[in-house]
């Protein structure tokens, strides 16, 4: 069993990154989170009023007295 320290003075931990399966894993995790910031939750929040006013629920927030803009937190 190695001590930790032991396994720290042999070698960089980031150099491990560099390893090919190593990297190409980091390389999809990285994507896989940019893509998400760009397809989150943003997105919905920021469309939700228009959908809801081309749906025609425009007319039914009016009446619970609620604007399509602040619909998009109920949902």
């Amino acid at each position: 069993m190695v001590h930790p320290l032991e396994a720290v003075a042999e070698g960089s931990v980031w150099a491990d990154l560099l390893e090919p399966g190593v990297k190409q894993a980091l390389i999809v995790g990285v994507g896989i989170q940019l893509l998400q910031q760009f397809s989150g939750i943003n997105g919905v929040l920021y469309y939700t009023p228009q959908i809801l006013e081309q749906a025609g629920v425009a007319v039914l927030l009016k009446n619970l007295g609620l604007s399509s803009d602040s619909s998009s937190i109920l949902i």
